[in-house]
């Protein structure tokens, strides 16, 4: 095989549509990262998965966020631990490769949190900061265009993340 299948099971036709959707969003609007922090990287992809989870809301979540439901499930159950690990270590604002590889590259399993974290747990702690800042304080008006080119930083500043 020429993929690992952590990677090649996105490749069946489930996946085409979230597939093509996150293709057409970085044409749109490409990836700003350019040495990041940790917190830009995460809230970055945070706000391509909104955009994707608002444009396909009767996919499976599974599908959508690329993960397994145990890796699923895993997530939303240690959602707290990782946050909490991500400010005691202090990685919020690093800019270091390797702290934002540990948790925003793909990967079968998470090296800083165990087997059943999937590697880019970041995006979904990102997702979870989006979420929360468009639920509470978006304005009514944002158009997803807006979404995607908002400041990382504003997101963070006013949602008030609290998992």
């Amino acid at each position: 095989t020429i993929y690992p299948t952590y990677l090649s099971r996105r490749f069946a036709p489930a996946y085409l549509v979230v597939n093509s959707v996150q293709n057409i969003l970085y044409d749109i609007v490409p990836n700003p990262r350019t040495n990041g922090t940790l917190l830009e990287e995460m809230i970055e992809a945070g706000k391509r998965q909104y955009v994707i989870n608002a444009c396909l809301p009767n996919v499976a979540d599974t599908v959508r966020f690329g993960f397994t439901q145990l890796q699923l499930n895993a997530l939303k159950q240690e959602e707290p631990h990782i946050w909490s690990y991500i400010l005691r270590s202090k990685l919020l604002y690093s800019v270091q490769p390797t702290d934002i590889r540990s948790l925003m590259q793909e990967g079968v399993y998470s090296d800083l949190f165990g087997e059943e974290i999937p590697g880019n747990a970041g995006k979904y702690i990102g997702y979870k900061m989006v979420e929360n800042w468009m639920q509470q304080k978006a304005p009514k008006d944002l158009t997803m265009e807006s979404l995607l080119t908002m400041p990382a930083q504003k997101i963070f500043t006013e949602a008030g993340y609290q998992p």
